[in-house]
């Protein structure tokens, strides 16, 4: 049996994740805003039969409770903010310029000036650190189980030390509090995690026993550049669906002059002109139909497509970075040629990396991992199912186990489902990416091993 200090640092993450998920309802609607925060533009309202005038009052409502809840100061030029708009819509990004006419911002590397009459207000988002001093202000002294639940947030957020202090400070008036006691072991766990990770440790010459796996540092497994991640998402976009898209002018003029002699293309100043007052996504969906491609990585995708949204969600999230990326599996050192990335498994080039692998590899045979055609029979689910249900059983691996129970089970039915989203025809994305295991096996080719010696 392994001693505790081989246990995988991602087993114990795993672990701790899901216990303060678990928690995390302690503290209600204090983690999700600060008193006063109105619902999201993108959800769905609380009455769908409300009149046009009650929305707006609502929305105004909530803009102003926003206002009083995060005017500890003015925003200035860098800052990050959340602009609100006259009609109740927000959007957030950085703040470039204001002035008398107007306001700029930067929303993914993308600058927008936006009239003033149309700006209701703007405010400065709250750091991680600045919002759990705002959010522990809001929690009585006495409040244990909040106070508890709001510290495991904070080391959720990466505020170890101070998720570490407000939990002592609970232990400290109540000693034997369940749910406090539990937390210290698990936030302890965490920095002791994030300790191990650190610069300077000893290396280990030899030793007689076997190397445990060990996760690929940064430098050995390199991500997409968002630039990358923001091309495949132009790739994937849904123009039924997905409508935060960004348009430069100069963009359009390009898209205008280059290909003038396409008959979706207008020539007349007229035309040039209403063309110019399309929506984004009709737009797109020209440059699409002309194959303007040279011009897609001057679009931006603000929101995820919602194939790749539901990916991340149901797919990378909901088993394969717990079942597959693990550094004992296809997240460490002895992962072969598939080789995932599970650190940051929830930011975004960790998942459009991770989706580029699986979508690019090959099997040994020359299937791809993933069958657009017929998801039901992907060797990326199969693989998950025990061996004697599967068309392509997972190659005998020591400490392999199936990841789903059967074809019923909910994570192959989501994988199947997300499949069947994905765009079609599929495209091929012109994006230059060697995942490490490609290059180890190009690197073991080069370099085959040396025969046995004679003894």
């Amino acid at each position: 049996m392994d001693s505790p200090a081989a246990i995988s640092d991602d087993v114990e993450m795993t672990m701790i994740r899901l216990r303060l998920a678990a928690v995390l309802v302690l503290i209600g609607g204090l983690l999700i805003a600060p008193p006063g925060i109105a619902q999201s533009q993108d959800d769905p309202p609380a009455d769908a039969e409300g009149t046009e005038t009650d929305a707006a009052s609502n929305s105004a409502s909530a803009v102003q409770d926003l206002i009083d809840a995060d005017a500890e100061r003015t925003p200035v030029p860098g800052d990050e903010v959340r602009l609100y708009y006259t009609d109740g819509r927000r959007l957030e990004g950085r703040l470039i310029s204001r002035d008398d006419t107007g306001i700029e911002v930067e929303i993914s590397r993308v600058k927008i000036r936006i009239p003033l009459n149309q700006v209701s207000a703007v405010v400065l988002q709250p750091t991680a650190a600045d919002r759990f001093i705002r959010l522990r202000s809001l929690i009585e002294e006495d409040d244990f189980d909040r106070r508890v639940g709001l510290a495991e947030w904070a080391a959720d957020q990466g505020l170890l030390e101070s998720a570490l202090a407000e939990v002592e400070a609970v232990l400290k008036a109540s000693p034997m509090h369940p749910q406090g006691v539990k937390a210290r072991s698990m936030i302890e766990s965490l920095i002791q995690i994030e300790a191990n990770r650190g610069e300077g440790r000893d290396e280990i010459v030899a030793q007689d026993v076997a190397t445990p796996p060990s996760r690929p540092s940064l430098k050995d497994f390199p991500l997409l550049s968002p630039d990358e991640v923001n091309l495949m998402k132009v790739y994937e976009v849904d123009l039924r669906q997905d409508r935060r898209i960004l348009i430069k002018r100069d963009t359009v003029d390009r898209l205008l002059a280059r290909y003038a002699d396409n008959p979706l293309i207008p020539t007349s100043r007229e035309g040039k002109r209403l063309f110019h007052r399309k929506a984004a996504a009709e737009i797109l969906d020209i440059m699409f139909k002309v194959r303007a491609r040279e011009l897609y990585r001057e679009v931006t995708i603000v929101d995820q497509p919602s194939s790749m949204a539901y990916f991340r969600d149901k797919v990378h999230a909901g088993w394969l970075i717990n079942s597959c990326a693990t550094t004992r599996c296809h997240g460490g050192s002895e992962a072969g040629t598939l080789m995932l990335t599970n650190r940051r498994p929830t930011a975004e080039q960790s998942v459009y990396t991770n989706f580029l692998i699986l979508d690019r590899f090959r099997t040994s045979d020359g299937r791809a991992l993933i069958n657009y055609e017929d998801p039901a029979l992907s060797p990326l689910l199969h693989y998950g199912l025990p061996r004697e249900d599967a068309f392509t059983p997972h190659p005998r691996v020591r400490g392999w186990s199936p990841t789903f129970r059967s074809r019923e089970a909910r994570p192959f039915r989501h994988t199947s489902q997300w499949i069947e989203m994905m765009y079609r025809p599929r495209p091929e994305y012109p994006i230059k990416y060697t995942s490490p295991g490609e290059r180890k096996a190009l690197e073991e080719a080069a370099n085959p091993e040396e025969p046995p010696v004679e003894r």
